[in-house]
């Protein structure tokens, strides 16, 4: 499998506005993943070494690691959507004519953006209502897990607004 993109850079020259913007988003998004990973890797890594030691691990590791992990699936999220890398079952699909490939690939994109769209609004509802919940070891709000999936959600319904335009308005080679 190839990789036509290198993510810590952002395209530079001609090139619309709102493809080279998306372009600065996924930096920043892959920049925070490195981050956030980091930090999962770093809490973990501490509980592992702590439990060949006389004293015991702290509580704190473990739930960090799980905050990290549900980080790190909602900044994923919405590369996976610009790259259309999310899971997607083709065998079907690929047998209909092209006209109707490309009809399925409308539904789908407005199924999720719609889905997007629901999943941020849940989603600060969950942010909304879990401020005077706290970790039950880390001395943060609960609301601090839940807020990834707004700009997540944000994100996707960007991003599919981008494949839908590059799919849909632009010229196609050989068209």
């Amino acid at each position: 499998m190839e990789i036509n993109y290198i993510p810590f850079t952002v395209e530079n020259g001609s090139g619309d506005i709102m493809h080279r913007f998306c372009n600065i988003l996924e930096a920043i998004l892959w920049y925070c993943i490195v981050l956030v990973m980091t930090i999962m890797v770093i809490a973990m890594s501490l509980q592992v070494i702590i439990r060949f030691l006389p004293f015991p691990a702290p509580h704190w590791t473990g739930e960090l690691s799980r905050f990290a992990l549900v980080w790190l699936v909602f900044l994923g999220l919405p590369i996976a959507t610009r790259k259309s890398q999310h899971m997607a079952i083709t065998s079907l699909v690929n047998k209909f004519s092209v006209s109707a490939q490309r009809l399925l690939d409308l539904i789908s994109m407005i199924l999720i953006v719609c889905f997007s769209v629901l999943m941020v609004i849940y989603a600060w509802k969950a942010v909304v209502l879990s401020t005077s919940f706290r970790a039950v070891s880390l001395p943060i709000s609960m609301s601090h897990l839940y807020f990834i999936v707004c700009p997540s959600g944000l994100l996707v319904v960007l991003f599919t607004v981008e494949n839908f335009v590059g799919k849909f308005f632009t010229k196609q080679p050989g068209s």
